[in-house]
């Protein structure tokens, strides 16, 4: 999450940008991933995010994964 698009977890930063880009990563039917990893931190969020469908296949199967707290 943090390296591949650009989250920084600090509680200060607004990772709202990162965090969709991530989850728009898991979405192809055939994605090579389905679990967004979030390290320890702190992501702040500062509008809705969505989880696209344009077709029945997409965004089926997806996780979210938090290590523990800084």
């Amino acid at each position: 999450m943090k390296t591949e698009c650009g989250a920084v977890g600090d509680g200060q930063a607004d990772d709202t940008a990162a965090i969709q880009k991530g989850l728009d990563l898991l979405r192809p039917e055939r994605a090579t991933r389905k679990i967004l990893f979030f390290p320890a931190g702190s992501y702040r969020i500062t509008s809705t995010l969505n989880i696209l469908r344009a077709k029945h296949e997409e965004s089926q199967g997806i996780g979210l994964q938090e290590r523990g707290r800084k």
